[in-house]
């Protein structure tokens, strides 16, 4: 799948809209005295500075549809040979090992982890909410994929790893690494909330429901 087509121009004019800002000196020659954002645009916490969200954009702009797809792809295929339970939560622990990059629901969800990481990146700085909206309703998505299996908690943690270990190839530099990290603890902390949310409303709609005997 090309992702390329859903890709904006980086503008490195883009304004920051920030309510609340404290002031840290990282007493680095790069980056020196700059504004760590705590709270973003409507109230929303990102827990990145205005100069990582910008060196996100950059560095992910600099990537090729192939490495962006690659980067997809290697996250996913982590993830899935981390714990044996994942493969069979995403229904393929059916698919030979050797054959799984070529699976076409894995080629799909890959796709799909590029398009939610390529929409982060540009939502950041001006659009917050929207990345909040779309990470809430994702998570909330994944309540019926998983429903008649058991997700644990702990695969949250492989799913911040796994996305914190495979970042892609222009992400070389302890700052750009950084980042990268921060965004991912937001990505995956939304969708977690919208999974929780959902799960929550999903016993309570079977408690509701009445039981004739």
């Amino acid at each position: 799948m090309n992702v390329s087509h859903k890709f904006r121009p980086f503008n490195q004019s883009s304004p920051t809209k920030s309510s609340e800002r404290v002031y840290i000196n990282y007493n680095s020659k790069q980056y020196g005295s700059y504004e760590r954002s705590t709270k973003d645009t409507g109230g929303l916490i990102s827990g990145l500075t205005r100069d990582e969200k910008r060196l996100l954009e950059t560095c992910w702009f600099k990537c090729s549809t192939k490495q962006i797809r690659k980067c997809s792809q290697d996250i996913f295929y982590e993830i899935l040979h981390t714990d044996e339970d994942l493969l069979r939560l995403f229904r393929l622990d059916h698919v030979p090992t050797n054959k799984l990059k070529d699976n076409d629901y894995f080629r799909r969800h890959s796709a799909n982890l590029a398009l939610v990481l390529n929409l982060v990146v540009t939502s950041l700085e001006e659009n917050l909410e929207q990345a909040h909206d779309a990470l809430q309703a994702l998570g909330q998505q994944h309540v019926s994929l998983f429903d008649k299996t058991a997700f644990q908690s702990m695969y949250w943690d492989i799913f911040t790893d796994c996305f914190e270990r495979n970042p892609p190839p222009s992400f070389r530099k302890g700052p750009e690494r950084e980042a990268w990290s921060r965004m991912i603890l937001f990505i995956i902390a939304q969708m977690k909330d919208g999974y929780q949310k959902a799960a929550h409303e999903k016993r309570v709609d079977r408690l509701s429901v009445p039981h004739f005997a």
